[in-house]
């Protein structure tokens, strides 16, 4: 995505979770906030995708703000 990244979320998570993102983070040389990123992303944007599938016809399905995506 390239749009700016101007909001900011707080998560309370294990010891155990921010130091598997922090080693992944060294792993492949990004800073822990952008695998943060990149995780949740791919988490919503995938479950987002698959309810637009499930409603079959996209253009007239509504979230669950009540806009169109």
């Amino acid at each position: 995505m390239s749009e700016k990244k101007i909001c900011e979320v707080t998560i309370r998570v294990s010891e155990e979770l921010k130091n598997a993102i922090n080693d992944v983070a060294l792993y492949e040389d990004r800073k822990p906030s952008e695998v943060w990123r990149i995780a949740a992303e791919l988490y919503l944007f995938g479950h987002h995708h698959r309810y637009l599938v499930a409603c079959g016809h996209a253009d007239s399905c509504e979230t669950l703000r009540g806009s169109k995506p």
